[in-house]
């Protein structure tokens, strides 16, 4: 063993990796030089606390002295020696699946490989940061959200969970004007082009035809619903909603073979994908509603001043520069790994979720992968269990709680937050008396095409019965029912619950 301090370069260290039997994700790594094996030990590429120990207590057996100045170069050799083994590029996070000739090839990792160093090291730094939900929120303001810190966050969420087994999927509802596009684009410019599929309008057959593979993990971002609600559109539909339950999809197809018959042939394409567009409708197909979180704009007076002030910041020429952060997302994005992520209080959380209403049965699972998706991107920080897989804390239920509160409670009342407040000032002002559609027109905040879409949230969920429909230039006549609305509001248990409940 060289202990000698006064040479110049430091001795080479060879290392050698091998996928560790039985455990997916783990790798045994033995680190070799002129004398012989230094070290060997069991290790998580994934994690920096495992390779770092690793590497220190290998370097720690070539010097005696833990402050000769070849260390920190070894170090860094070593490192570099530990990815490439591996047949990972420096920064990714997903050596498992690159390895697996017969796996797909993730086109995150080729791109990863070619940012520059500085990128990659910010990435990790905000990975690991404490404050790393804090951060995504800034740099979405900076990239332009204004106001909109819930939705935001949500979205980044759903575009993040493209990477699990069962991704989430979201619906933003607004009137025309409320920015719920421009949300959606900001969101999704911080995701690379490799996961983001931006798609304005999809056809019935289009997600069938696009090439094998390209679907997988996708977080696919179209533009605004259909305003058209019916039979034909639900059919147009439905290969997406397969997708998004599913995962893949299949479709028996008749062709004509090279003899010129007609044969059948199945086309198949694999996900999963997350899922994201947006609406003006009060009223979506329950069968497209219940499999996406449901979101809405800020229409308030508040908000509009503060959008209208941030507008005239940009003609004002003071823009904030966020295309480097943008990139720092780029990677960040493209080291998140694809594995599971395990929820140890689930059983907990199950217990007392209200379950009065059958539709709990798909809001729990929303609720649960806001969970996973919290874990995920808090990769670096999580513990894994013998399984490689990443284990969620109550850290990652709190963040899920508070962005599903709305949301759920929303799809569990069937009508939005802003349509409860909406009834309130209906019930305020008409309480035992009819009224028209202009009369409506006149409570509570809002535009008049908001308020509208509201009234037709509360009568499609039962609170508002019309007694006489519209007839030519004469308003139709509405009055109140005795529906309850708002049981939705408190659908989730609290953080301090589960914990109390999960620590008995």
């Amino acid at each position: 063993m060289n202990t000698d301090t006064t040479e110049k370069e430091p001795p080479h260290v060879t290392l050698t990796i091998t996928p560790a039997a039985g455990k997916p994700g783990r790798f045994l790594a033995v680190a070799v030089n002129g004398v012989g094996e230094l070290h060997r030990d069991a290790i998580d590429l994934n994690s920096a606390v495992s390779r770092k120990r690793f590497l220190t207590a290998a370097a720690g057996k070539v010097f005696g002295n833990p402050k000769d100045e070849r260390l920190p170069p070894l170090l860094a050799d070593l490192e570099k020696q530990l990815l490439a083994a591996a047949k990972v590029p420096p920064g990714a996070t997903d050596p498992v699946a690159t390895k697996a000739d017969s796996a797909p090839v993730d086109p995150r990792l080729e791109a990863l490989a070619k940012m520059p160093e500085d990128i990659r090291a910010e990435a990790v730094a905000t990975l690991e940061s404490p404050d790393l939900v804090k951060t995504v929120l800034a740099d979405l303001e900076k990239a332009g959200v204004v106001g909109e810190s819930r939705t935001a966050l949500t979205l980044y969420m759903v575009g993040t969970s493209a990477q699990l087994k069962r991704p989430l999927a979201a619906i933003v509802r607004g009137s025309s004007s409320s920015g719920k596009s421009y949300v959606v684009g900001v969101v999704s410019s911080m995701f690379p082009g490799e996961i983001v599929l931006q798609a304005t309008s999809l056809t019935t057959n289009a997600l069938y035809y696009f090439p094998p593979d390209f679907l997988r993990h996708r977080w696919v971002v179209c533009g605004e619903r259909s305003r058209v609600e019916d039979d034909d559109k639900a059919e147009t539909t439905r290969a997406l909603r397969e997708m998004i339950e599913s995962g893949r999809l299949s479709k028996a197809v008749p062709r004509k073979n090279a003899e010129g018959k007609i044969v059948t042939e199945l086309v198949e394409r694999e996900g999963p994908i997350g899922f994201v567009e947006t609406t003006t409708l009060g009223a979506i197909f329950d069968e497209d509603a219940n499999r996406c979180l449901l979101l809405a704009t800020d229409e308030s007076k508040a908000q509009t001043q503060a959008i209208n002030k941030a507008t005239a910041t940009c003609a004002a020429g003071i823009m904030a520069e966020h295309s480097r952060r943008r990139d720092v997302h780029f990677a960040i994005q493209r080291m998140i790994p694809r594995v599971d992520v395990v929820i140890p209080f689930a059983e907990q959380v199950a217990a007392l979720y209200p379950c009065e209403q059958v539709d709990a049965r798909r809001s729990f699972r929303h609720l649960l992968n806001l969970v996973r998706a919290s874990a995920l991107l808090h990769f670096r920080q999580r513990d894994r269990d013998d399984e490689g897989r990443i284990v969620a804390t109550f850290a990652d239920y709190a963040l899920a709680e508070r962005l599903g509160r709305g949301p759920l409670a929303d799809a569990s009342s069937g009508v939005s937050d802003g349509a409860r407040q909406y009834l309130t000032a209906l019930r305020d002002k008409f309480s035992v008396v009819s009224f028209s559609t202009s009369e409506a027109q006149t409570v509570g905040v809002g535009s008049r095409p908001t308020r509208y879409r509201r009234l037709l949230e509360l009568h499609s969920a039962g609170a508002l019965e019309q007694t006489e429909p519209q007839k030519g230039r004469v308003p139709a006549q509405w009055r109140l029912t005795e529906v309850d609305v708002e049981s939705g509001a408190t659908v989730l248990p609290t953080v301090e619950r589960v914990m109390k409940a999960a620590l008995r």
